[in-house]
């Protein structure tokens, strides 16, 4: 069974590489040393690199969460972002029980269409996401759901980022 690293060690072999960049450029003894530059630099792309598929590949824990589906017409979330200022020029992808249906640009919406039944949303951007959000969805409901990444949450990037993004359920109508 393959096994993902840990967050944590991402985040410190890029933060290593990033310091290790500055200490080789800035305080080099007679110049930087080119194969120390290059050194830092592949640490700093490996770990990054890392920390970006790690994010794609979604949650193990959303996958397998949708119930059993109702019978009848289906239920539609609508997706927006709110008026989000650290996170604009990001897209937030949006989940329903671990796959990705929408992709959301600052000030945008989009209408999905799901089964009737229990559902998992979540919102990601890069590294960062937002809690999970559980839905028990009747025929015909539609939902609207606002995400985002307020200037508040940007040092829980680094802190919390499995609680960085805001995911809000804002109305329910038949």
């Amino acid at each position: 069974m393959k096994r993902d690293l840990p967050l944590w060690l991402m985040v410190a072999a890029s933060t290593f590489g990033l310091v290790a960049v500055v200490i080789v450029v800035v305080a080099g003894y007679d110049g930087p040393s080119l194969p120390a530059a290059l050194g830092a630099a592949v640490v700093l792309i490996a770990g990054w690199t890392a920390v970006a598929a790690r994010a794609r590949q979604g949650r193990q824990d959303d996958h397998g969460v949708a119930g059993p589906t109702v019978p009848g017409p289906p239920a539609r979330l609508v997706l927006s972002r709110g008026d989000d200022s650290a996170g604009m020029l990001r897209r937030i992808r949006v989940t329903v029980d671990g796959e990705p249906v929408a992709l959301l640009k600052p000030r945008t919406v989009a209408e999905v269409d799901v089964p009737p039944g229990r559902h998992r949303v979540r919102a990601s951007m890069d590294w960062t996401t937002s809690r999970p959000m559980d839905l028990d969805l009747v025929p015909g409901e539609r939902v609207e759901i606002r995400t985002g990444l307020p200037f508040s949450g940007t040092w829980r990037m680094v802190t919390a980022p499995d609680d960085t993004l805001t995911i809000e359920r804002v109305g329910r109508r038949r």
